[in-house]
């Protein structure tokens, strides 16, 4: 896996934040895409909170950066726990490929990526153009990420042997 390339991508899709925000789903987000909880805060405690000074303050890069390193760090771990489980050797993907999964575990947690059952089989069967199908067959690219998805999507089914790239 390349890690700079994978950090470049992640910071490209989910930007730099440098203040406390709300996603779409009214999570409590900050810096690189970092969560600061896992369901969405009440529409009225959002309200309170973007009263103006209660989120201003700067997270600081060094912040940011340690959120990022930890969460890209755990995005990898449970993508890896999750091959393993869904019998694909992860090591044997290509970095490509590991990188976009690690990605898909960092936007969406690995509890949602290890719903991907028929990506899953697809992979562990090195079916990338079904793999990425499967990918593109779900909320997360009809609705969630369209515009992402289908860039990862693309990655996924690359014959990276005829690129030369791993």
């Amino acid at each position: 896996m390349n890690a700079e390339r994978l950090h470049a991508r992640v910071r490209r899709h989910e930007g730099v934040k440098r203040r406390l925000y709300f996603d779409s789903k009214g999570i409590l987000t900050g810096g690189i895409g970092h969560a600061l909880g896992n369901t969405g805060v009440a529409l009225e405690v959002q309200r309170a909170m973007l009263a103006p000074g209660v989120m201003d303050r700067d997270l600081g890069l060094e912040t940011i950066e340690r959120w990022f390193a930890q969460d890209i760090t755990t995005a990898e771990n449970e993508t890896r726990h999750l091959a393993l489980l869904r019998g694909v050797d992860f090591d044997r993907l290509g970095d490509l490929r590991q990188e976009v999964l690690v990605e898909m575990g960092f936007q969406m947690g690995s509890q949602r990526l290890g719903g991907f059952t028929k990506m899953w089989a697809a992979l562990a069967a090195a079916d990338w153009i079904t793999a990425a199908r499967e990918g593109r067959d779900s909320k997360w690219h009809r609705e969630d990420s369209p515009e992402r998805a289908q860039e990862l999507m693309r990655v996924m089914e690359w014959n990276v042997a005829l690129m030369g790239e791993t």
